[in-house]
């Protein structure tokens, strides 16, 4: 059977249209399979590989490789190599090899070019691999082939009965012949009778041996009647004769009955192939409708897997943050029960060291004693036109006070909180001087001579004394700390005094030009200092001169200050949730507050002196000057909002204002070790 050639039908390349065992079979997508595996399975009919069980391990490789191959690159391969058959069919001379089409890529056309150089045997293999993957991928195919073959098989056994059956009628025919020839010779040349419905009996005639019809039955019967009734013979011939159409007539009747018997079962069969057929295209329609709701299945299994990922994915991150967020918890949990333990011992030094105090005020010590001749003294010399206001010489005692009892406590870092206290007195004391400096006829040039050289002391005695806190805190000074410091402080405290008695004290219900202009820019409980330039540490407007120091000493420094404002924090937020805005809350507030203006003028001191990392090389004084200046703003809100929560204790906006701006004290100072740790 030849194939049409590789120009010619409407296929992929060269597929016909023409009726075949093809013609009922629809694969959506590759209409030319049937076409393809039908021709190929004839040109492989006599090939011993086509329906071979076992192959060669290389022929095998080769099957498997086909299998890996996309749908478009087999069906590409198919249409090549059909057509390369058709053109080894058509044995066409004029085209020794498949021509080169405009529409095919030019590797394609190359190869399909080097199929030509094939043997005939490599090409036959190459066909049988195709026609193998074709069985595999569209299994319709091999279910219909297997039918066809089934119903050839049957048709054949049937041609072969029928044909036995006719060699036996003649087997027959030419017996009786011959028994009649024995009986009755024949005339010279004689003559067949004629039947207008029938043609001539010639039972001799070799070529109708294999034609024989019921028509010839009828009227090799219907001579043999003729013969024996002319037959002028005995009785005996008559029914010899008589028996021998009983017997035709009974085999005629029983051929008559099997052909009539095969033809039913011929068109049973032709029936049930038809409705095969049929049922090839349901099944083939069925297939199609299956691989498009297979397509649409994997479609949402694709989009399902893919959003069930993303989930998972949401899952584990909503996991780890509520790990991480329970893990907070626990550390700050862990945290306020230490600042809770840390807060009760502190109350308790506090009780031991007013108990202290008392004592000491009972048997009339030395640094009360001394402080309270000289604060009578400067009032009494001044009266009500000087020009330091009372309260802050009574807020310089008290921080002394506190410094003293500080050194005999077991924390030695209480001295540090103690000394901010000290230094935002002295800087309260410093503003009336600057102050009384400003006016010109306030003071003679001989008392403009000592305030300098005073001031030029206090700067001295408070470094003095920063420097004696800081041993005593950290260890350094041994077992005499606590005396140096407290020599420290009387020494500071005599240059105070000294300062009041030269321009004077004004008491408390007199107030000079340094409250009128504190009291303008107050924001409540408290005045903010202020702030420092970034370029410089004192702005010249009463902002206490710091000594820089390195950044190691100083991220010790801020890790202590940390300590402390988280401390005072602690008892800030105790205080609000059992609304006590006692003389204790202000006191807390006013330590946080010196605390942080303490702490902002000690850092922009440092960070102007050492402006980048000496290790990482990474800048320090921007950064810094930024938490800074948001550490200072919070500060002036915490004292604003506590200010208005002593007002009104039931405004619950200012509590959860106050709550806010304590956070932020506490976070900016936080960032500032981080900035120094970094």
């Amino acid at each position: 059977m030849n194939g049409p050639g590789p120009n010619s039908g409407s296929g992929p390349s060269g597929a016909t249209g023409n009726a075949g065992p093809y013609s009922h079979i629809s694969i959506n997508e590759f209409p030319a399979a049937p076409q393809y595996y039908f021709e190929l399975r004839h040109f492989l009919e006599h090939h011993q590989e086509r329906n071979a069980q076992s192959i060669s391990q290389q022929r095998q490789n080769a099957r498997d490789k086909l299998t890996r191959l996309s749908k478009l690159q087999f069906q590409e391969l198919s249409t090549d190599v059909y057509d390369e058959m058709s053109r080894r069919q058509s044995n066409n001379p004029e085209e020794p090899f498949l021509a080169v089409r405009d529409d095919f890529h030019p590797k394609r056309n190359q190869a399909r070019q080097k199929l030509a150089t094939l043997p005939k045997n490599r090409f036959k293999d190459l066909a049988a691999d195709v026609f193998f993957e074709l069985e595999v991928r569209f299994p319709v195919l091999l279910e219909v082939s297997q039918r066809i073959e089934a119903a050839a098989d049957h048709e054949q056994e049937v041609q072969r009965q029928f044909m036995q059956d006719q060699q036996q009628i003649q087997q027959q025919q030419q017996q009786q012949q011959q028994q009649q020839q024995q009986m009755h010779p024949p005339a010279p040349a004689p003559k067949q009778p004629m039947s207008p419905n029938r043609g001539e009996f010639a039972p001799d005639n070799a070529s109708n041996a294999g034609s024989i019809n019921f028509q010839s039955l009828d009227a090799l019967m219907a001579d043999l009647g003729n013969l024996m009734v002319k037959d002028p013979g005995s009785g005996n011939h008559s029914a010899n004769a008589d028996a021998l159409r009983a017997e035709y007539e009974s085999k005629y009747q029983s051929l008559t009955k099997s052909i009539s018997t095969l033809e039913g079962k011929l068109q049973a069969e032709r029936e049930q192939n038809n409705a095969l057929q049929d049922r090839l295209e349901d099944l083939s329609q069925s297939n199609a409708e299956l691989e498009n709701a297979l397509r649409t299945a994997r479609d949402d299994y694709t989009r399902l897997d893919q959003d069930f990922r993303s989930q998972q994915r949401l899952a584990q991150e909503v996991q780890q943050e509520a790990e991480r967020i329970v893990s907070q918890l626990k550390e700050a949990r862990a945290e306020n029960d230490q600042l809770r333990q840390a807060h009760d011992r502190d109350q308790q030094v506090i009780r031991e060291l007013q108990a202290r105090l008392r004592q000491l005020e009972e048997q009339g010590g030395r640094s009360s004693t001394s402080l309270g001749n000289r604060e009578s003294g400067a009032r009494g010399g001044a009266g009500d036109v000087g020009a330091i206001a009372e309260e802050k010489l009574n807020a310089f005692r008290d921080a002394v006070d506190g410094l003293i009892r500080s050194a005999g406590s077991d924390n030695r870092t209480d001295v540090l909180v103690a000394m901010k206290n000290i230094v935002f007195a002295c800087k309260t004391i410093t503003e009336d001087v600057e102050a009384r400096e400003a006016d010109p006829s306030s003071l003679t040039v001989h008392q403009r001579e000592d305030l300098v050289a005073c001031k030029t002391q206090l700067t001295a005695a408070l470094t003095t004394l920063m420097t004696a806190a800081k041993a005593h805190a950290t260890g350094a000074g041994g077992y005499n700390s606590a005396s140096d410091l407290e020599n420290a402080a009387e020494n500071l405290s005599d240059i105070i005094y000294s300062i009041a008695d030269l321009i004077g004290v004004r008491s408390g219900g007199a107030q000079g030009p340094a409250d009128s202009s504190q009291s303008a820019g107050s924001n409540g409980l408290y005045a903010s200092p202020p702030q420092s330039s970034h370029n410089n540490t004192s702005n010249g407007q009463g902002q206490q001169q710091q000594q820089a120091m390195d950044l190691d000493t100083l991220r010790g420094f801020l890790e202590q200050q940390t300590d402390a404002i988280v401390q005072a924090i602690q008892s800030l937020l105790n205080s609000m949730r059992t609304n006590s805005f006692d003389n204790e809350f202000l006191d807390t507030v006013h330590q946080i507050h010196s605390v942080v203006y303490s702490l902002n003028a000690q850092c922009r001191a440092s960070f102007s002196q050492y402006p980048v990392a000496p290790q990482s090389g990474q800048p320090i004084r921007g950064p810094g000057f930024d938490i800074l200046d948001k550490l200072l703003a919070s500060n002036d809100e915490l004292a604003q909002y506590a200010d208005q929560i002593v007002r009104n204790p039931e405004l619950k906006p200012s509590k959860q204002r106050l709550a806010s701006a304590s956070y932020e004290v506490a976070k900016f100072t936080k960032e500032l070790v981080g900035l120094l740790e970094g």
